[in-house]
């Protein structure tokens, strides 16, 4: 089977931003008063703030402030811009820069840290300021692109005030908690966040394992030989359980699993299949657990999906994935 080839193409380090003038220009742009800064080196430490201070108020009033900031924004710095752009412009010219800009690799990462820093601290993301966010660098470099133009004077302040945006903001009438940029972030060359013995994001004091864009548990990387069967079963997710897979190797996944090869065969476009059944009744299931080791023709990515004990062959557990059967199951192109 092919495996991609994983090495660091880019290692980011950052120094600690401070971002007080930044959000004193975003409350004064909305007209609200100046807030509180909390600015946090790292999530536990956000975390653990919130959770003294009544998380869902702080969530519900920050989506509201949110709102505000970002329609000041879009009214006093963003509207004018594009009305000068289109007038000046036509649809084709803007439409090429649009997506050429919004292609930059350097989003590709700062948005994966985004994502990866909200999906590991659970808020919600109607809470996240809409403004300063890692799409506000795109549109950056989507306005400059336009030479001819002359910039506004406060969106030209705004766009030097975003070299100290935070990672993430949770903007209440009061204050503004912060959470900076890890001090050190690693990636694959696909711009994936990706390490494959240390924690890809590092904050002071606090890491995130991460592999091929997906957050797993720090216990798979610093002990494998700890991960239970029963952890393994609990995890419905098919990206994070493959992750299981990769790390841990097929034969070691299947043995700590007890699965025995019920079935296999080679599929159309000759990568092979096999069903998996374990050899003992699940305790709480009831029945046998199966499960159906295939391999996505687009990535060539291993992935072990739960299939029902019923199915017989790699065919039936395929078609049942997709939510067919086998008969009506005939893919010309697999996606």
């Amino acid at each position: 089977m092919h495996q991609e080839q994983d090495f660091y193409s880019h290692v980011e380090e950052r120094k600690p931003s401070s971002p007080r003038a930044l959000f004193d220009f975003l409350y004064d742009l909305a007209e609200l008063p100046r807030p509180e800064l909390l600015l946090f080196e790292n999530p536990s430490e956000l975390l653990h703030q919130l959770n003294k201070n009544e998380l869902r108020s702080v969530f519900v009033e920050a989506s509201s402030v949110s709102r505000s900031i970002a329609l000041a924004v879009i009214k006093q710095l963003a509207k004018p811009q594009i009305n000068a752009i289109t007038a000046a412009f036509d649809y084709e010219t803007i439409k090429e820069k649009r997506a050429e800009k919004w292609q930059l690799p350097a989003l590709k990462y700062t948005d994966g840290i985004l994502n990866t820093a909200i999906e590991h601290t659970g808020i919600p993301r109607s809470a996240i300021s809409l403004h300063p966010h890692t799409d506000d660098l795109a549109w950056m470099a989507f306005i400059t692109s336009f030479k001819e133009l002359k910039i506004n004077e406060k969106l030209s302040q705004y766009f030097n005030l975003l070299k100290q945006m935070p990672l993430l903001s949770i903007c209440t009438k009061t204050a503004v908690y912060c959470l900076d940029w890890p001090m050190k972030s690693t990636f694959n060359q696909n711009w994936l966040l990706h390490h494959e013995s240390d924690a890809a994001l590092k904050f002071t004091n606090d890491f995130i394992y991460v592999w091929k864009g997906v957050s797993v548990t720090s216990k798979l990387f610093t002990a494998p030989n700890k991960i239970t069967k029963e952890e393994i079963i609990s995890e419905q997710n098919a990206e994070r359980r493959r992750c299981y897979l990769e790390i841990l190797g097929a034969k070691k996944f299947a043995n700590l699993l007890e699965l025995d090869i019920r079935h296999s065969e080679i599929d159309a476009k000759g990568n092979l299949q096999v069903l998996y059944r374990s050899r003992d009744k699940d305790l709480v299931a009831k029945e046998f657990l199966q499960f159906a080791k295939v391999v996505c023709p687009s990535t060539q990515r291993e992935y072990f999906l739960c299939v029902p004990a019923y199915l017989n062959n790699c065919t039936e557990a395929v078609a049942w994935t997709f939510g067919k059967t086998p008969e009506n199951y005939k893919p010309d192109v697999e996606t």
